[in-house]
């Protein structure tokens, strides 16, 4: 039997996933959702004058959210990582999930693909302590510095 994840909830993250917009999700019926759908796009803005910045295009089915990360500003031939964190780039958490890493081409570009289980958007009961609210994408450059960085949820939304 195929598990069922409220349409509602399915929305509510679809928007938090879009965090740039204003609208609000409406309230529907509980139905099974499965298919891809397309999400919006999450803009990465540069961080600590590094100049890298970053588009992820995501879509998601009821199990896994896929998402592609078009890095561009990136040092020629180094090697970058991202990563999912709990909370926002304003009120930084912990990482939750690494993305993937790759290696900048010569013209400072790269292209991260990734697939994260809903699972992880999820509350953990299991946490000692609360986590901050919301997720956030960031790109860490080669020594770990973190050099891009994008909300996925906004702060006044929870799960």
């Amino acid at each position: 039997m195929r598990s069922r994840i409220p349409l509602t909830l399915l929305s509510v993250t679809l928007l938090a996933l879009g965090c740039q917009g204003g609208e609000r999700a409406p309230e529907a019926e509980e139905e099974e959702v499965g298919a891809v759908e397309a999400a919006p796009t999450l803009t990465l803005a540069a961080m600590n004058e590094s100049g890298v910045t970053a588009t992820a295009d995501l879509s998601h089915t009821q199990d896994s959210l896929s998402m592609t990360l078009e890095l561009s500003g990136l040092q020629a031939e180094a090697t970058y990582s991202a990563h999912v964190h709990r909370g926002s780039c304003e009120s930084q958490g912990p990482a939750t999930v690494p993305l993937g890493s790759v290696t900048a081409s010569a013209e400072g570009t790269g292209t991260i693909q990734a697939m994260v289980a809903m699972s992880v958007f999820m509350p953990s009961e299991e946490a000692a302590e609360p986590a901050p609210a919301g997720f956030y994408v960031q790109v860490h450059a080669p020594d770990g510095t973190p050099v891009s960085c994008g909300d996925i949820r906004g702060p006044e939304q929870t799960m």
